[in-house]
């Protein structure tokens, strides 16, 4: 994996960090965006301090990540611009 796919990688996951604000939804949905939230900080720190091997796997991951989280976060900023 490039540096330049490693740095971009490693900027989606901090914006999606930011995104995924609790405070952002109902008491209901929290624990599912703190659980997203804490996901994506846990892959940015893999993605940010393993290397070799580990590191391009973390970066699958993060990836595959990112795009799961792609729809909640489309959805976060629906409720946003909403309210």
């Amino acid at each position: 994996m490039s540096k330049n796919e490693n740095l971009h990688v490693i900027q989606e996951l901090s914006q999606v960090i930011k995104e995924l604000d609790h405070d952002r939804v109902s008491w209901v949905d929290k624990h599912f965006v703190i659980d997203l939230n804490q996901k994506a900080q846990v892959l940015l720190e893999s993605v940010s301090r393993l290397e070799n091997e580990e590191k391009e796997a973390a970066i699958v991951a993060a990836k595959a990540f990112l795009t799961e989280v792609a729809s909640v976060i489309q959805e976060l900023n629906k409720q946003k611009i909403g309210a």
